[in-house]
């Protein structure tokens, strides 16, 4: 009996550790609101995410948009590009689901939730 219950407890921490589930952030992904699609990728223990296509500004494709993402005990964290301040600033990522994104950014007494659809390729022009 204890050792089922060690197996269940070892079990339970390495499907919850989010450093295991970092890879799940992996991918292109599109914002909600707007025709945005960027690209995240692992480098280690850490992520980057590059502008894949922007139908308002296409010269910003190829543009480093997130940084340092690393995994915490509680979601991500690192640095978003926030174009209209013209900074990157702290950002928290969290999975709502396999296919669901929410990047919150506070700045001040201010945030931000931007939410993000997992897509498997860009829309053809």
């Amino acid at each position: 009996m204890k050792l089922l219950l060690r197996m269940t407890i070892t079990l339970g921490l390495l499907v919850s550790s989010p450093a295991l589930l970092a890879a799940d952030l992996n991918g292109l992904w599109k914002n909600d609101e707007q025709a945005i699609w960027i690209n995240i990728q692992f480098d280690g223990d850490s992520a980057t995410g590059t502008v894949a296509r922007d139908d308002a500004d296409p010269a910003a494709v190829g543009a480093l948009i997130l940084k340092e993402v690393v995994a915490d005990a509680e979601a991500w964290r690192g640095q978003i590009y926030a174009k209209k301040l013209g900074a990157f600033k702290a950002a928290e990522l969290t999975l709502t689901s396999s296919d669901q994104l929410t990047i919150l950014v506070k700045v001040g007494l201010f945030s931000k939730s931007v939410g993000w659809t997992r897509v498997t390729a860009l829309p053809a022009d």
